[in-house]
């Protein structure tokens, strides 16, 4: 036999006969999502009524995690949940491109990349209500003309990690990540 050193605390004695590769990290993932799979598929089974009330959120926050923002796929999909479901299957609503690439990762925000006079106030304001999280967000509006108006929302400035609203004592909601809506209003 021969000693092989697995565990640093505990030495692992076998033979090469006896040894078993570790699955790859991709075969992990995919039994892993089997699971999960069986585990909705129990639960719509058991409980039909409440799994059709979390599913459409389930499938949204999925999509969004692969998709991130994309207006267009948004609307099918919302189309798709509420009734298109009945007559098409979702493999039919899915983008052609495969190759799209996730959410880009954003550095988050930090006092040091604002000028002196907001990174200031925004230090005073986060150290008045330390503890809590703090969600930031902003607007500009500018009047280009005197029927065009261009405004520019971005919500959660610092991308917080937060939780708006708690259903009951096992369920929360996630707040959006750090997003930006830019709008142009024209009067006719």
């Amino acid at each position: 036999m021969k000693q092989q050193q697995i565990n640093k605390k505990e030495p692992y004695y076998g033979t090469t006969d006896d040894e078993i590769a570790m699955p790859s990290e991709q075969s992990l993932h995919k039994a892993r999502n089997e699971k999960h799979l069986k585990a909705l598929q129990t639960l719509a089974e058991r409980d039909p009524e409440g799994f059709s009330n979390v599913a459409p959120e389930l499938i949204k926050r999925s999509v969004w995690n692969w998709r991130g923002a994309d207006p267009f796929f948004a609307e099918r999909l919302s189309n798709w949940i509420d009734t298109a479901h009945k007559w098409s299957d979702f493999k039919e609503i899915l983008p052609k491109e495969a190759h799209l690439a996730r959410r880009k990762t954003v550095e988050k925000l930090s006092y040091d990349q604002l000028p002196q006079q907001y990174s200031n106030f925004l230090r005073h304001l986060s150290d008045r209500f330390e503890g809590d999280y703090t969600r930031w967000d902003a607007a500009a509006y500018w009047t280009v003309s005197d029927n065009t108006e261009v405004r520019l929302n971005i919500e959660n400035l610092s991308d917080e990690l937060y939780f708006p609203h708690s259903h009951s004592t096992h369920q929360a909601s996630v707040g959006k990540d750090a997003n930006a809506r830019l709008s142009i209003t024209r009067r006719f």
